[in-house]
Protein backbone atom coordinates (compact mmCIF):
# COMPACT_ATOMS: atom_id res chain seq x y z
CA UNK A 1 0.00 0.00 0.00
CA UNK A 2 1.15 3.76 -0.67
CA UNK A 3 1.35 4.97 2.86
CA UNK A 4 2.06 8.34 1.88
CA UNK A 5 -0.72 9.03 -0.16
CA UNK A 6 -3.54 7.36 2.29
CA UNK A 7 -1.67 9.36 4.96
CA UNK A 8 -2.78 12.59 2.45
CA UNK A 9 -5.84 11.77 1.88
CA UNK A 10 -6.69 11.59 5.20
CA UNK A 11 -5.32 14.38 6.24
CA UNK A 12 -7.25 16.39 3.76
CA UNK A 13 -10.30 14.48 4.80
CA UNK A 14 -9.78 15.71 8.71
CA UNK A 15 -8.97 19.18 7.58
CA UNK A 16 -12.02 19.57 5.20
CA UNK A 17 -14.41 18.26 8.19
CA UNK A 18 -16.75 21.08 8.65
CA UNK A 19 -18.82 19.30 11.48
CA UNK A 20 -17.40 17.42 14.89
CA UNK A 21 -19.77 14.71 13.32
CA UNK A 22 -17.45 14.49 9.93
CA UNK A 23 -14.11 14.75 12.35
CA UNK A 24 -15.67 11.38 13.90
CA UNK A 25 -16.22 9.86 10.33
CA UNK A 26 -13.09 10.47 9.96
CA UNK A 27 -11.33 9.33 12.84
CA UNK A 28 -13.10 5.93 12.30
CA UNK A 29 -12.30 5.32 9.00
CA UNK A 30 -8.26 6.18 9.14
CA UNK A 31 -8.19 5.59 12.69
CA UNK A 32 -10.55 2.83 13.75
CA UNK A 33 -10.63 -0.77 14.68
CA UNK A 34 -11.32 -1.83 11.34
CA UNK A 35 -9.07 0.99 9.30
CA UNK A 36 -6.48 0.01 7.19
CA UNK A 37 -3.83 1.66 9.51
CA UNK A 38 -5.07 -1.06 12.31
CA UNK A 39 -5.12 -3.56 10.32
CA UNK A 40 -1.83 -3.05 9.03
CA UNK A 41 -0.10 -2.37 12.62
CA UNK A 42 -1.63 -6.10 13.58
CA UNK A 43 0.21 -7.83 11.14
CA UNK A 44 3.46 -5.81 11.29
CA UNK A 45 6.34 -8.05 11.58
CA UNK A 46 9.41 -5.68 11.29
CA UNK A 47 10.50 -2.55 13.14
CA UNK A 48 10.57 -0.31 10.50
CA UNK A 49 6.90 -1.36 9.02
CA UNK A 50 6.09 -0.90 13.07
CA UNK A 51 7.26 2.74 13.02
CA UNK A 52 6.49 3.88 9.99
CA UNK A 53 2.88 2.89 10.69
CA UNK A 54 2.55 4.09 13.68
CA UNK A 55 4.16 7.57 12.97
CA UNK A 56 1.35 7.70 10.54
CA UNK A 57 -1.28 7.02 13.34
CA UNK A 58 0.18 9.44 15.46
CA UNK A 59 -0.06 12.42 12.84
CA UNK A 60 -3.46 11.44 12.02
CA UNK A 61 -4.48 11.88 15.69
CA UNK A 62 -2.60 14.82 16.10
CA UNK A 63 -4.22 16.65 12.92
CA UNK A 64 -8.18 15.24 14.98
CA UNK A 65 -6.92 16.63 18.02
CA UNK A 66 -5.83 20.14 16.06
CA UNK A 67 -9.15 20.35 14.32
CA UNK A 68 -11.42 19.73 17.35
CA UNK A 69 -9.70 22.03 19.12
CA UNK A 70 -9.62 24.39 16.63
CA UNK A 71 -13.49 23.94 16.51
CA UNK A 72 -14.17 25.45 19.98
CA UNK A 73 -11.71 28.34 19.55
Amino acid sequence: MDWEAHEEEAQRAIASAATLDAVEDARVRYLGRKSEVAQALRGVRDRESGMRLNGIRRRLEDAIRRDVTMAFL
